[in-house]
């Protein structure tokens, strides 16, 4: 029997979300809601889907979905993900799962209570090359892992960027970090299943660098963030952006045995090379070494292009297979509670300390 999938909000997200959605079988995509009309009925012409509302609880009442994905602005996430869960809906979440810490655990405590499942959209550790580190960490070919290393550019110059800083009156300029919020996850997420104390010291510091930013008037826009968070082993640092070009989003992992660097841009994992050569021969090998693992990874791309497997959202397909599957068997989730209370724990954390440890 095919499980009823439904999507509130009918953003840019929203295209990716029925792309991965229908890719999975054994699910039937329901209905579609946007309070704004043309937002509803486009994304519903556009993939033929059966149904449109603007009112969710009217979608709730007649379509009796199995799941909704909630992708509307941060702010509206908690009353959302209530309905939902109430009605007796499985709830995947887009970043940031709330706004506060407090939500988040109401959130969960409602899930738990109604035996319902609640998941948020953390793709990127679920991208291919981020599910070989996990293999690899599991596995001890790092041995023990004691520091990452990640940065997240935005482009402060696309359409996206333009129609959020410019109209005062956005449900963005109303979160606490507006910008950072979100879009940290992307850098915070994929540390916190490698950080295993629940509330690591968190040291946080940002700055406006652009003159795009400065002169924002209606908000506060930090378009530089650089966090340390560190646990009793393992530690993290963490550089949010947007004004580093070329774009980059990357994460080193330091090990005692080995190290890797991810690129989420180019969807690769290449070891820190070293060389059994002596001396001065052992430092020349090196980069040839490392060169070969680049092309070994290009070609695996390419492999991988032309079988229609090298796309973006891969992550999120995967996110979302085991999570359905995961509601399915009534077994673990594939991002446990405490990994996301940790995860907005810690934002809340930043945004308590970005106001007074600013670098400018």
């Amino acid at each position: 029997m095919k499980m009823k999938i439904a999507i509130v909000g009918c953003g840019m997200i929203a295209d990716a979300h029925v792309n991965e959605i229908r890719k999975i079988t054994d699910t039937e995509l329901v209905a579609v809601c946007d309070k704004e009309p043309l937002m509803a009925s486009q994304l519903a012409d556009r993939y033929d889907i059966p149904m449109h509302f603007t009112d969710f609880d009217e979608l709730l009442t007649q379509c009796h979905p199995d799941i909704v994905h909630v992708l509307t602005p941060p702010a509206t996430h908690y009353a959302i993900g209530i309905s939902a869960l109430e009605a007796g809906c499985h709830v995947l979440m887009e970043k940031p799962f709330t706004v506060s810490g407090k939500e988040a655990q109401l959130l969960i405590d409602k899930a738990t209570s109604l035996n319902k499942k609640i998941m948020v959209n953390h793709f990127h550790n679920f991208s291919p090359p981020n599910e070989r580190l996990k293999e690899m960490v599991y596995k001890g070919q790092l041995g023990e892992v004691l520091h990452m290393e990640g940065i997240y550019c935005y482009n402060l110059e696309g359409p996206i960027a333009g129609a959020l800083l410019n109209n005062k009156n956005s449900w963005f300029h109303k979160l606490p970090g507006n910008l950072i919020l979100n879009n940290i996850d992307h850098l915070i997420g994929k540390f916190i299943e490698f950080i295993p104390d629940e509330h690591p010291v968190v040291f946080a510091s940002a700055r406006q660098f652009s003159e795009k930013v400065k002169r924002v008037k209606h908000s506060i826009v930090h378009d530089e963030l650089r966090v340390m968070i560190t646990g009793k082993k393992v530690s993290a640092f963490a550089i949010f952006t947007a004004n580093i070009n070329p774009l980059q989003h990357e994460m080193k992992v330091f090990g005692t045995k080995e190290t890797v660097l991810i690129n989420y841009e180019s969807r690769t994992l290449v070891n820190n090379s070293t060389s059994s050569l002596p001396g001065p021969f052992g430092k020349l090998a090196v980069p040839f070494k490392t060169g070969r693992r680049y092309y070994m990874e290009g070609f695996k791309n390419l492999f991988n292009f032309g079988k229609s497997d090298f796309h973006f959202y891969a992550g999120a397909n995967n996110l979302f297979n085991r999570f359905y599957q995961c509601i399915r068997n009534d077994s673990d989730l594939p991002i446990p509670y405490s990994d996301i209370l940790k995860n907005t724990w810690i934002r809340e954390e930043i945004f308590k300390q970005i106001n007074i440890n600013r670098m400018d």
